[in-house]
């Protein structure tokens, strides 16, 4: 009698479990339809916008059917093919951009073999990051210049350098008249100078 009335109570039971199954489902179609609303409206819109405009001779305000055209123009360009070529590139190269920074976190949270090792390599730079920034100056280099024939060679330029948190930036020029050439100071600035001022500076002549 009880095996009876346990068998006809579990019969019972699964009606119920099947009805709140079907409201879970039915509460959860409705909780993402404004979702999926939203993406339709403000991705899916504009796609199909796109591919139409794509059929299209367009100037922004009206449109003229043109077919196939615009494709087939796109298809014959060398830099269509550059493109898709780029973002295939582009695409393959996600799951290693992905899947690295993961090993990465793995091997920093769990104790591998060589987490220590691994730990000190990758805070390294966190460690010596003052040693390396201690030079911290601006190089900028110009490409060669042929100054053979040119008789009274100047070089202008304008520059500020306004004292910053009580640290002064400092200006220096140089030139060499070679490539293996050593490097010959021309002009030091080490003064505040608050408003931007050009400068003009006589280069030496090609021939010297």
């Amino acid at each position: 009698m009880s095996l009876t009335s346990l068998a006809a109570t579990g019969q019972r039971r699964r009606p119920t479990a099947s009805l709140l199954a079907k409201r879970r489902r039915r509460v959860g179609v409705i909780l993402i339809l404004p979702a999926l609303a939203l993406v339709g409206l403000l991705i899916g819109y504009p796609i199909g916008q796109a591919v139409y405009y794509s059929f299209t001779y367009w100037n922004g305000l009206t449109t003229q059917w043109v077919g196939v055209s615009t494709w087939t123009q796109a298809f014959h360009n060398p830099e269509m093919w550059t493109a898709l070529k780029n973002n295939a590139e582009l695409l393959l190269s996600v799951p290693f951009a992905l899947g690295i920074p993961l090993l990465v976190a793995v091997m920093l949270h769990q104790r591998v073999a060589g987490w220590k090792i691994f730990r000190s390599i990758y805070f390294l730079p966190t460690a010596i990051s003052w040693v390396t920034t201690a030079d911290n100056k601006t190089r900028l280099i110009t490409p060669s210049l042929n100054l053979t024939n040119v008789a009274s060679p100047q070089l202008k330029f304008w520059h500020t350098q306004a004292v910053w948190t009580s640290r002064q930036d400092q200006l220096e020029v140089y030139y060499r008249t070679s490539l293996a050439g050593t490097w010959t100071l021309l002009a030091s600035y080490t003064t505040s100078i608050t408003a931007w001022t050009q400068v003009t500076l006589s280069l030496p002549a090609g021939s010297s």
